[in-house]
C-alpha cells in the first residue's frame, strides 16, 4: 500500500503559501494535483479506489483527521474558528 506522507505535504503547502488560507477540501485538490503520480500508484494498488471520486475521498478522510489534530500539536499551523474551518502557516 502506498504511504502518501499526508503531513509532510500538507506542512509543504501551507509553507509555501503563507498568506493563503486553505479549506481541507482545497488541501486534498492540492495534493492529488501536485502529486498525480503518487495519487496514481495508490489508485493502482488499492481493492477499494476504483474512481476518481474514490481517491478524493480517500485522501481527503486522511487530510480531514490530520487537520482535526495539526493545529493542537503543531504551533506552526493555524486554524480559524468558527467554521468553516480554514488553515493557514503561521510566521
Amino acid at each position: 500500500m502506498v504511504k502518501m506522507n499526508l503531513r509532510g505535504k500538507i506542512h509543504e503547502l501551507l509553507r509555501r503559501h503563507p498568506n493563503r488560507k486553505f479549506s481541507a477540501r482545497e488541501i486534498t485538490e492540492a495534493i492529488i494535483k501536485e502529486y498525480p503520480d503518487l495519487c496514481r500508484r495508490k489508485r493502482q494498488e488499492s481493492a477499494v479506489i476504483k474512481t476518481d471520486r474514490d481517491l478524493f475521498a480517500s485522501v481527503h478522510a486522511g487530510v480531514g483527521n490530520l487537520l482535526a489534530k495539526l493545529p493542537y500539536e503543531e504551533k506552526s499551523i493555524k486554524m480559524t474558528r468558527p467554521t468553516p474551518r480554514l488553515y493557514s502557516w503561521r510566521k
